[in-house]
């Protein structure tokens, strides 16, 4: 997209966590547009997604105090020639965003996504200047769309859901020839709703389904859930391999039997807003089992592309866990739904042509 220079303003980078920004990237330099990274500091993880090798974008650290922060970015579009600053949530990144905009004369725009949003820590007047200041504001649910316009009724919010590249995905074998494994993915904070993800499995056992559950990831609540597994007697029913790639996740799809997505809203309103790990398992033919918080309906429908739960119910889980293990036929039809529907709702090519446009637009309509 000739003429359009876009700088990217992170509060970390890369982050196996954060794999949509690395999906958004290097869609946008297929499409042709100039990229540039502008990351407070680097992700500090020892994993990296293997496509971070594939990104061509200059990667710059300008530091973590959000003042020079800004200084630097501003310098940057100059020294770029950059047209247009983006960040990935509506904290840290945003701030330094619209600051170094402002000083360099170029619009921003954000993406929100619900930790930045939901929070009960977040200065909701602070965010609703940068909502009114900003461009265009992105967010990834019908539901934030709602939030974010009546906290700041003169921004521009539209809802641009993360994609991923499901042309490239081929999707695993039928049900009956997958283990009877349910996997889960993420990092082990409380949001992710794996203690009860636990306890559903610790019902299961009682009723003596056969079935055992992966997490991968790692987090602050690793000591707790593995003490919790023990409590439960579900120890030896249970794996937690570490932290993976993107390939290594991929490969756990191609295995598992369900993809269990637990999630809940924490006593301080944090919640996730639309795992990428969804789309992925959808595009993968791995039926996905989810609790009904901010996004998850909107990317599962429930008995038709997968399964939908009341949040912070155990025995809900468990239930639906073993209709599913138990229906390998109603796995597969869930899975050929789930793979249509990735394909309409979250594809890449045609959720970040949508980003590109309004970059290119974003000055016009400052």
């Amino acid at each position: 997209m000739s003429g359009v220079r876009v700088g990217y303003v992170l509060k970390r980078f890369p982050r196996l966590s954060q794999t949509f920004v690395l999906h958004e990237l290097l869609e946008l330099e297929r499409r042709g547009v100039d990229v540039v990274v502008l990351a407070g500091r680097d992700g500090g993880e020892e994993l990296t997604h293997p496509a971070v090798a594939r990104l061509r974008a200059p990667v710059t650290y300008v530091g973590a105090d959000a003042g020079p922060a800004a200084e630097a970015v501003a310098a940057a579009v100059a020294g770029h020639g950059l047209t247009h600053l983006h960040a990935h949530f509506a904290g840290w990144a945003a701030r330094v965003a619209d600051a170094a905009g402002t000083a360099a004369g170029v619009p921003f725009s954000l993406t929100a996504h619900a930790t930045d949003i939901y929070r009960a820590d977040v200065d909701t007047a602070a965010l609703a200047g940068l909502l009114t200041r900003a461009a265009a504001v992105v967010t990834v649910t019908d539901g934030n769309v709602g939030v974010l316009g009546a906290m700041a009724p003169g921004a521009r919010v539209v809802r641009v859901y993360n994609g991923v590249d499901v042309t490239g995905i081929a999707p695993g074998p039928r049900a009956a020839d997958r283990t009877r494994t349910v996997l889960a993915v993420g990092r082990f904070v409380p949001k992710k709703g794996f203690d009860d993800l636990l306890r559903a499995l610790a019902v299961l056992r009682a009723q003596g389904t056969d079935v055992a559950v992966s997490f991968v990831g790692d987090g602050p609540e690793r000591g707790p859930l593995t003490a919790l597994a023990a409590d439960l007697g579900v120890a030896d029913l249970v794996s937690m391999p570490g932290s993976a790639d993107g390939d290594a996740v991929a490969a756990a799809m191609r295995s598992a039997a369900v993809l269990a997505v637990p999630c809940v809203v924490t006593a301080d309103g944090d919640r996730d807003a639309l795992p990428t790990v969804v789309i992925e398992a959808m595009a993968h033919g791995l039926p996905v089992l989810a609790t009904d918080v901010n996004g998850l309906p909107e990317m599962v429908e429930d008995a038709v592309s997968g399964v939908v739960v009341p949040q912070r119910s155990p025995e809900a889980l468990a239930a639906a866990l073993a209709r599913l293990l138990d229906d390998p036929a109603g796995r597969d039809a869930l899975a050929t739904a789930a793979r249509s529907r990735a394909e309409a709702l979250f594809a890449l090519r045609r959720n970040v042509g949508a980003l590109a446009d309004l970059y290119a637009g974003a000055g016009a309509a400052r």
